[in-house]
C-alpha cells in the first residue's frame, strides 16, 4: 500500500515538474528533435539513401534507446546527489519503504514520461524524414522494454551506491555510460550470450531483428533479458545496501 501511494507521489511530481517548465519542455523537444533530423540526415549522406535498407529507422530508434538507456542508468546516482546537495538523504533514507525501492520506482517513471516524449519526437522526425516509424511492432518491444529496463535501474544503483559512499564518481558514471553505450552501438559476427546479458544490450538485438530485419523474437534475447534483468538488479540491491549501511557508518550520508 506504502509503495502504491509512494508511486502516485513520484508521478504526480514528474508530471507537474514536465508542465509547469514549458519552455525546457518545448526546448528540450525541439533539442531532440534537430538532433535526431541531424543524424539521420548525415547517416544518410554518409551511407546512401537509408531509408530504403532500414539504416535511417535503425538510426532514429537507436539514438532514443540511447537517451533512455542513459537515463536510467544516471538517475539513481542523480537523484541521490541532489538529495544529499539538498539534505535531504537522510529523511529519504528514512522512507517507509527500502532506499533503493524509492530509487528504482522513481527512476521507472521518470523514464515513463521521457518514452512518452521521445516517442513523439520520433513520430515527429519520421513525417519529416518519411520513415514508417509506426511499422514498429510496439506490442512485443514495451514488455521486453520495460522488463530490460531493471538491468539499466540495478546498474544504476551501483553506481548509486558509489555516490552514497565515494561522492565524486562523475568520471566513473561517464565511463559507465560511455561503455555501455557503445557495448550496445557494437554488432559482433557472433551472438554470445554473455554479450547479451550486458545491461539493454539483448534489448537492442531484439529490437533490431523485429523493427529493421522485420523477424520474429529470438528465444536467446528473450532468455537474455531475463537473465539479465534478474542478475543486475538483484546485484545492484546488494551493492547499494552494501554501501548505503557503509556511508551511515562513516557519517558521511547527508553531505560531502
Amino acid at each position: 500500500m506504502r509503495i502504491f501511494q509512494i508511486s502516485k507521489a513520484i508521478i504526480y511530481k514528474e508530471f507537474t515538474v514536465t508542465i509547469r517548465y514549458k519552455i525546457q519542455l518545448v526546448s528540450g523537444f525541439v533539442f531532440l528533435l534537430v538532433t535526431l533530423i541531424g543524424l539521420v540526415l548525415g547517416g544518410n549522406q554518409l551511407l546512401g539513401n537509408a531509408e530504403n535498407d532500414g539504416t535511417a529507422l535503425s538510426l532514429l530508434s537507436g539514438f532514443l534507446l540511447f537517451f533512455l538507456t542513459n537515463l536510467c542508468i544516471r538517475n539513481p546516482s542523480g537523484e541521490c546527489s541532489t538529495a544529499t546537495n539538498e539534505g535531504n538523504m537522510e529523511t529519504l533514507s528514512m522512507f517507509s519503504i527500502p532506499l533503493y525501492t524509492y530509487l528504482s520506482l522513481q527512476t521507472f517513471f521518470k523514464t515513463l514520461a521521457n518514452i512518452g516524449i521521445f516517442i513523439g519526437v520520433g513520430i515527429v522526425a519520421s513525417l519529416l524524414l518519411g520513415i514508417n516509424f509506426m511499422s514498429i511492432d510496439m506490442l512485443v518491444l514495451i514488455p521486453f522494454y520495460f522488463l530490460s529496463l531493471l538491468s539499466g535501474i540495478g546498474l544504476g544503483l551501483i553506481l548509486a551506491g558509489m555516490q552514497l559512499l565515494y561522492k565524486k564518481v562523475d568520471y566513473i558514471i561517464s565511463l559507465t555510460t560511455i561503455g555501455i553505450s557503445l557495448a550496445l552501438a557494437s554488432s559482433p559476427q557472433t551472438n554470445s550470450f554473455f554479450i547479451e546479458i550486458i545491461p539493454m544490450k539483448a534489448f537492442v538485438t531484439m529490437f533490431k531483428d523485429i523493427s529493421v530485419d522485420k523477424n520474429s523474437p529470438q528465444i536467446m534475447s528473450m532468455l537474455a533479458i531475463l537473465v539479465s534483468s534478474l542478475f543486475f538488479y538483484t546485484l545492484g540491491v546488494l551493492v547499494f545496501n552494501t554501501m548505503l549501511k557503509k556511508a551511515k557508518i562513516k557519517g558521511c550520508l547527508g553531505g560531502y
